[in-house]
């Protein structure tokens, strides 16, 4: 009987020494694991310092004149195209920036014109016919503007007037490529009007106003000082067997359909145009012709523009 629990006793102490094995070994497993994670972690701590410190110790093989910031800069940003070129207004060669407020009156008023002439116009004075006048710039020039906005000076008179023919005065200028053109056409034609004074304008201007009334006076004839005829460039063209009865059936004549399509070619326009009284101030006067040289006529002829005022605006203070 006395052995048994002896036995038990035997068994038991085994049992716990090996529970105490088993308990020493995992303890020695956890200390183990803990051991290796804390020297991961030291390793990643400690990396960083350790690349940098082997890249400061590598020497260059070839030294730079750049700026080491620049450089930097320039391998982390990326290469920007140019900016497209901003597309051009048709009419930013002549755009006149103390004229804006005009130009944005008189637009509201036109609706209907394309901005372009907006800036021409104005920039000729057809928005202030006879308001707020302003003397001509270039008078004695050949390309010189008198509308209803330009004035020529009381005192100007032309210093190379040339007789064309029964005591009708041209410019020299003027006056050789319209003897040109006589020739050429091959048919008759007599300059009924060319240089008229400013007291000669005054004048007829001021019988015509009398006869007539103010409104007449403005669509017929120029106020004097704003004519055409003072800059003795201008030339009242007919035929030779002039009908007293007046100059409105000219349109009607070879003569005329010759001019349309040649009178450029010798520097002359048709200065008053049907359709543009608006423009220029007029009445429509098929024999009202301009001369402005052959470079600018050819050019007016090239580009359709139909009135010296959209020239002059576009490129008479600008050049051809």
């Amino acid at each position: 009987m006395s052995s048994q629990p002896q036995e038990r006793r035997n068994r038991l102490e085994a049992r716990q020494a090996h529970i105490a094995k088993q308990k020493a070994r995992i303890t020695w497993v956890v200390i183990g694991f803990v051991v290796l994670l804390g020297a991961g972690l030291l390793f990643l701590l400690l990396s960083p310092h350790v690349n940098k410190t082997k890249q400061s110790a590598v020497i260059p093989e070839t030294t730079s004149t750049v700026d080491p910031l620049q450089q930097d800069t320039s391998t982390t940003q990326t290469a920007q195209p140019d900016p497209a070129p901003k597309p051009e207004n048709k009419w930013d060669s002549y755009y006149k920036a103390a004229n804006e407020a005009r130009y944005q009156a008189y637009a509201s008023e036109n609706p209907e014109t394309p901005y372009e002439l907006v800036v021409a116009f104005v920039n000729a004075g057809v928005d202030q016919m006879y308001i707020n006048t302003e003397p001509t710039k270039n008078q004695s020039d050949i390309s010189v503007l008198a509308n209803k906005h330009y004035y020529l000076d009381e005192s100007y008179v032309p210093s190379d007037l040339v007789d064309v023919g029964g005591g009708a005065k041209l410019r020299k200028e003027a006056a050789a490529k319209y003897l040109e053109m006589k020739d050429a056409m091959g048919m008759k034609i007599v300059a009924d009007s060319t240089y008229r004074s400013y007291a000669e304008q005054k004048y007829a201007y001021n019988k015509c106003k009398n006869e007539f009334g103010l409104a007449v006076a403005d669509r017929e004839f120029a106020r004097p000082g704003f004519s055409e005829h003072q800059t003795g460039l201008a030339v009242d063209i007919l035929q030779a067997h002039f009908d007293p009865q007046g100059k409105a059936h000219f349109e009607n004549t070879k003569q005329y359909a010759w001019l349309t399509e040649h009178a450029y070619e010798y520097g002359f326009i048709q200065r008053y145009r049907d359709g543009f009284n608006d423009i220029t101030g007029y009445i429509t006067e098929p024999w009202h012709w301009r001369y402005i040289g052959v470079e600018a006529a050819t050019k007016m002829k090239t580009e359709g523009i139909a009135t010296y005022e959209e020239y002059y605006g576009k490129y008479g203070e600008t050049g051809l």
